[in-house]
């Protein structure tokens, strides 16, 4: 969506049918619904396995944002996220990408905001 200022929103819906190569959000809303700040908040949301995490798509609301290429057994940030490849280590590809990971240090209550990833289908 467009406004007259020049400034865009963009609105997500779910998906009615999609078909190998496109492109779709993963979104996640929350909300502390507690009387007492909520410190370390960790959600994981996994890349399902027909599905090519898109690079740099994550919507963070202030989180820290950590990787996995292993099922979700170890995660690291982006930048640092390695596989071993024979006896080479090297950067992780998109498409080894397994889940993703955000941390939010402390959420106030009533608090509320929104994470997302995009993947392609495969």
């Amino acid at each position: 969506m467009e406004y007259e200022d020049g400034s865009t929103e963009t609105e997500y819906v779910p998906a009615k049918a999609v078909e190998p190569g496109e492109e779709l959000a993963y979104v996640v809303s929350f909300r502390n619904d507690g009387a007492e700040p909520a410190d370390s908040v960790v959600m994981t949301i996994p890349v399902p396995k027909d599905m090519i995490y898109v690079e740099n798509s994550v919507i963070a609301d202030n989180a820290a944002v950590d990787f996995s290429v292993d099922g979700g057994e170890s995660f690291a940030p982006r930048d640092k996220l390695t596989v071993e490849d024979g006896e080479q280590v090297r950067k992780a590809a998109a498409d080894e990408i397994t889940h993703v990971r955000w941390t939010i240090a402390r959420m106030t209550p009533g608090e509320e905001g929104m994470l997302a990833f995009h993947a392609i289908l495969n």
